[in-house]
């Protein structure tokens, strides 16, 4: 797995401040709009990777890039990516109208802080995948289910906290095919 480690600069925080407060609570969020900032630094490392893409907030997709309209799924994470992790997105999220998912993971240094620049560092980019092909292959779930393989330190089972579909990090798209494959397209 190729995970691409974007630094958070002070720049790319604040950027992600003003998204987040112009958003509101965003419906089918699992956080239930808490998570505006974690998805708005999302989109900021995205675009550290991808320097060519337009950023434009939209229900059905966040970013143009090339022509492809490019969705990205963030969340935070106290640990490092892992085979065992998984990438999701809410049923809610099923009818948007957009051509791709680029999944995001945020560093947190600790779990209960506040979302600051200090306490998130860097974020990950995971993978991505084609809308269609994403549906196709990712398993759906049910709010209440158990997350395959996810133990908390209690020694309780992890659960999916609304409806999903999902799907392991290492069935994704590496980051660096994304640029093959938009070149693919466009010949």
């Amino acid at each position: 797995m190729n995970f691409k480690i974007i630094k958070i600069t002070p720049a790319m925080f604040d950027r992600a401040v003003g998204v987040a407060d112009e958003m509101g609570t965003l419906r089918g969020s699992f956080t239930e709009g808490e998570g505006n900032l974690v998805g708005a630094l999302g989109e900021e490392i995205v675009l550290q990777f991808l320097p060519d893409a337009v950023r434009c907030n939209t229900y059905d997709y966040d970013l143009i890039y090339r022509g492809n309209y490019v969705d990205v799924k963030a969340a935070t994470a106290t640990v490092a990516p892992r085979p065992d992790f998984e990438a999701s997105v809410s049923s809610w999220n099923t009818r948007q109208a957009c051509d791709l998912y680029i999944f995001t993971r945020i560093k947190k240094l600790e779990k209960r802080a506040n979302i600051t620049l200090r306490n998130c560092p860097h974020g990950w980019i995971i993978g991505w995948m084609g809308k269609i092909p994403f549906y196709d292959r990712a398993n759906q779930n049910r709010k209440g289910d158990p997350v395959p393989g996810q133990i908390r330190r209690d020694g309780t089972q992890f659960t999916y906290p609304i409806d999903c579909f999902s799907m392991p990090f290492p069935r994704l798209e590496d980051p660096d095919l994304l640029f093959e494959f938009l070149a693919e397209q466009a010949a």
